[in-house]
């Protein structure tokens, strides 16, 4: 049943891809808020749902972070997601919120994007 349930889940998201028409709608949004759901549910199915927690920040003495997509407590560790469905979609901002959380927390960092892997490694530089 879980394995059927993912590949009705995979196969709506292709429609969503094949899906252009921008002129009327920001279909960008809609893509990254289905991304973010479809890494919601595959973590749930390997997490306890008690530590997974949605569009939810994290705050340790006076830091506070931005709004993460999804968030997993394993022990002391916390695992962040942040969920786009084009690395061209993440701005400035967000990266300095994000660096922020790496300098901050006890954490691992998941940037989830849903991006043919020859355009990222054209387009991001790794450092």
């Amino acid at each position: 049943m879980y394995n059927e349930s993912i590949s009705c889940l995979f196969e709506v998201y292709g429609l969503f891809l094949q899906w252009n028409v921008y002129e009327k709608y920001n279909l960008g949004e809609v893509r990254g808020a289905f991304l973010e759901l479809l890494t919601f549910k595959l973590l749930k199915n390997i997490h306890d749902n008690s530590n997974i927690h949605r569009e939810s920040y994290v705050k340790l003495d006076d830091y506070r972070s931005h709004s993460w997509d999804i968030i997993v407590e394993i022990d002391d560790i916390l695992e962040l997601y942040e969920c786009k469905f084009s690395f061209e979609s993440l701005k400035r901002g967000q990266l300095n919120q994000i660096f922020g959380s790496i300098n901050n927390l006890n954490a691992n960092v998941f940037l989830i994007f849903y991006q043919l892997k020859r355009k990222l490694t054209d387009n991001i530089e790794i450092w």
